[in-house]
């Protein structure tokens, strides 16, 4: 008998069946009984329980069409090769509330874990927050810690991944440095910021609040509009930080438009790796995390916690290391 049918003869989700098969907290005693009482009954009569032995990992990620999360999860599906694990992939295209009722509905579905990198902005932290509390799975962050809260997850170090670009760039007599990052209510934009601030601070460089430019992480329109009057044919800035891949595609877009050459009229250098442009000439310096130290960290890590292996909080930092171009 499967567990969907044991479900059914019980009238709960096929999760809890498993959840109580497997000893976890979370659920009713009078459910946890039923459940077992029909178990015992099925061995006196002999009937095989077939429980389910591949293991289900669903993966949220903010927008497939960011390059860098698609190579996260180009590199997650090579991870988990031959480990009997499968993925369940779910988009939500940078929308608070569709991750919401994502995380909602895989709450009651018949999954082992759960990877999150959130889109959520700070001022939306409390939602995910809440149903974060309230999951029925075991699950991780990654890529993106969630602010004023304390999940298991592997992230990546945006303060010391900036710090290290902008560090660069000073070392290569640059001081007039603008950096162009995603909406100002995004932790991401401001732990970039803050990385670009201390990089400049400890150099003996002015901070000028005029050469931090918020913009979008994923919506090009939004970032075109932020920079029209950033970068002109006669009027744009030496040297440009973009803190993501759509960032940059778009600030090399404007320069073009403008007759401006890129490393000539204006010094580009982002925040993710930039291989991707490199067949189309373009030579762009970067900082990147390994990725696939972060995948591998992101699967050991969401497996021990379905295993109950670990007792405490653990969080891992990747530190993005510089790839020099130019």
């Amino acid at each position: 008998m499967t567990l969907e049918e044991i479900a059914k003869l019980c009238n709960v989700s096929t999760s809890t069946v498993s959840r109580v098969l497997n000893n976890k907290k979370g659920i009713s005693e009078k459910t946890r009984k039923n459940i077992l009482d029909l178990v015992k009954d099925l061995e006196k009569q002999e009937i095989p329980i077939l429980k389910k032995t591949t293991k289900t990992i669903a993966f949220i990620v903010p927008s497939l069409s960011n390059y860098f999360f698609s190579t996260l999860l180009k590199k997650i599906l090579i991870e988990v090769e031959n480990k009997n694990i499968d993925i369940l992939v779910f988009d939500i295209n940078d929308d608070i509330e569709r991750e919401i009722e994502v995380i909602k509905n895989l709450s009651n579905k018949n999954i082992d874990g759960m990877i999150l990198i959130s889109s959520s902005k700070n001022d939306e932290k409390f939602k995910i927050k809440k149903e974060l509390l309230t999951f029925t799975h075991p699950f991780i962050l990654m890529d993106r810690k969630l602010k004023d809260a304390s999940f298991d997850g592997v992230y990546v170090d945006n303060i010391r991944g900036v710090f290290t670009l902008t560090e660069y760039l000073i070392k290569k007599g640059k001081k007039d440095i603008t950096i162009i990052t995603g909406d100002k209510n995004s932790n991401i934009s401001l732990e970039r910021i803050e990385g670009y601030k201390e990089a400049l601070y400890m150099n003996g460089i002015e901070i000028s609040n005029g050469h931090i430019v918020f913009a979008d992480f994923y919506d090009s329109h939004k970032i075109e509009k932020s920079l029209k009057a950033v970068i002109t044919e006669k009027n744009y800035p030496k040297t440009l930080i973009c803190c993501n891949n759509i960032i940059l595609q778009t600030v090399i877009k404007l320069i073009m438009q403008n007759n401006l050459k890129i490393n000539k009229d204006i010094t580009v250098v982002s925040f993710d790796n930039t291989d991707f442009l490199d067949n189309l000439g373009f030579k762009i310096s970067c900082v990147s995390p390994d990725l696939d130290t972060l995948v591998s960290q992101s699967i050991n890590l969401i497996l021990e916690n379905i295993l109950n292996k670990k007792n405490t909080t653990r969080q891992i930092d990747i530190i993005p290391e510089l790839v020099e171009k130019n």
